[in-house]
């Protein structure tokens, strides 16, 4: 399938990361700065990332939901930080897939020889999401053992079931995740739901 993909906030640090993806399995896209109108139709696009900061992404799902798009769309994470809106997001219909580069991580070694790895470009923790937000899809996933993470800035020190994160395999396991998104289009609305939801959980235990 030939694709053209829209990245909302390409000129973005995360969305510039997207992009340097997209150029290396070449693939076309456009980049849309969410800051200006934008002049066509969703429709247009086989698929759309969101690229953007968390507290963008509930008017950028409005919007394509409104537009009625119906092409798999790829957003960073948290989708959000509102029970609310998560809850409204989850109704729109849409078929929303959250990155999850650590899923990817593990079968790196096994399937590639270290040859065929691409050229890292640089992983630097650029959100302002808490280190609890910036950590959902290991709180979502729940099965990793042996969890070390400390913010050694600019860059996360990560350690998931005794392997050590480094950049060439973290940018390998984005690849990864991007080409199985692309070729499958899959959804995973309740792993959205389930991991949002633990952070919610988390916090109401916090207050209390």
């Amino acid at each position: 399938m030939n694709h053209n993909i829209l990245v909302i906030g390409g000129m973005g640090n995360m969305g510039k990361r997207y992009c340097k993806i997209l150029d290396k399995i070449n693939v076309t896209y456009d980049i849309y700065d969410v800051k200006v109108p934008f002049p066509v139709k969703y429709d247009n696009f086989t698929g759309i990332i969101i690229a953007t900061p968390t507290d963008t992404h509930y008017s950028i799902l409005k919007d394509l939901k409104d537009d009625g798009y119906k092409g798999p769309i790829l957003c960073e994470k948290p989708i959000t930080k509102s029970k609310k809106e998560l809850d409204e997001i989850l109704s729109f219909g849409l078929k929303l897939r959250m990155i999850n580069q650590y899923e990817y991580y593990f079968i790196v070694d096994e399937d590639y020889p270290k040859s065929s790895k691409p050229d890292h470009y640089d992983y630097f923790k650029t959100g302002d999401d808490t280190l609890t937000w910036d950590c959902i899809n290991i709180i979502g996933t729940n099965n990793f053992n042996d969890v070390l993470i400390k913010n050694d800035s600019p860059v996360w020190l990560c350690q998931l079931r005794g392997k050590r994160l480094n950049i060439a395999d973290m940018d390998w396991a984005y690849i990864w995740n991007i080409n199985d998104w692309l070729n499958k289009g899959n959804e995973n609305l309740s792993y959205i739901e389930k991991a949002h939801n633990k952070i919610f959980s988390i916090e109401e235990g916090k207050r209390k």
